[in-house]
């Protein structure tokens, strides 16, 4: 089902519940835990974002409607390719001295496999 606006792409976000084999090793296990709208650009070389550069390394900017499940212990699946988040950011203005928590502004560096 197609969606309008702004926050038009489908991001996956998943989380980490590392398991352990029989010999004791143990291994990620990633899963989905929600299926979010987000809207998704690239960041370019030399950006900087209100007073603080953006970290190098940093290719894509996600933004979504605020929710607690999206930390940088969690990751990002977006068109069969995965996401480290790097950062978290509130991306509301400041109202009446307090964040509004309704949209986030998520950095995030892709993730190559080989």
């Amino acid at each position: 089902m197609p969606v309008a606006g702004p926050l038009r792409e489908y991001v996956d976000v998943q989380t980490n519940t590392p398991t352990r084999d029989a010999f004791g090793d143990e291994s990620d296990a990633w899963a989905t835990a929600a299926t979010l709208n987000a809207s998704v650009r690239p960041v370019r070389g030399g950006e900087s974002w209100a007073a603080q550069a953006v970290q190098a390394g940093v290719d894509y900017v996600f933004k979504f409607r605020y929710s607690s499940l999206i930390t940088p212990k969690a990751r990002l699946s977006w068109n069969s390719r995965i996401f480290e988040i790097m950062f978290v950011k509130n991306a509301d203005p400041i109202y009446m001295g307090a964040e509004r928590n309704t949209l986030v502004d998520v950095l995030v560096k892709e993730i190559v496999t080989t």
